[in-house]
């Protein structure tokens, strides 16, 4: 059991993740005698998860896959026009969760991928919103393909 953490990069915050999640499983068995739930829990149905962990699964009240939400994302345009789409946009526009790594850059390197190599791809806020893949100005200018993602 202590195996899992005992790796340097991870260990420390998967023990602290799992001793939070038994500190919460205990506290509300503690707290829930009946079947009548205590005021702090919300009343509404319970959502279906397959985590093995938490209480609700552990004790039966919950099981099985929360469903895939809608893709659907709600886009900004550099003139301020607002759009709900399920598909890729043909402009490049803010995705709004931070900056990341261009995948183009990505996949241009080929499956090298070592830190120093990374280094040189360009960061970018802007790209896709319903796939979330940033794409840098250089990459999208040159004329970025939609069709072989990876």
């Amino acid at each position: 059991m202590w195996k899992k953490y005992t790796n340097k990069n991870t260990g420390r915050s998967d023990f602290q993740i799992d001793l939070g999640i038994n500190l919460l499983n205990y506290g509300i068995g503690l707290d829930w005698k009946d079947e009548k739930r205590p005021d702090y829990m919300r009343s509404g149905g319970f959502v279906p998860c397959d985590c093995n962990k938490c209480f609700f699964f552990i004790n039966g009240h919950t099981c099985g896959i929360q469903h895939v939400r809608d893709k659907r994302r709600s886009v900004v345009f550099k003139c301020g026009k607002r759009a709900c789409t399920t598909k890729c946009t043909a402009v490049r526009v803010n995705i709004k969760k931070g900056s990341k790594y261009c995948k183009m850059c990505f996949r241009k390197q080929g499956n090298l991928g070592i830190v120093a190599q990374r280094k040189k791809c360009k960061f970018s806020r802007c790209g896709y919103p319903v796939c979330e893949e940033h794409i840098c100005k250089s990459c999208w200018d040159l004329g970025y393909d939609r069709h072989k993602r990876s």
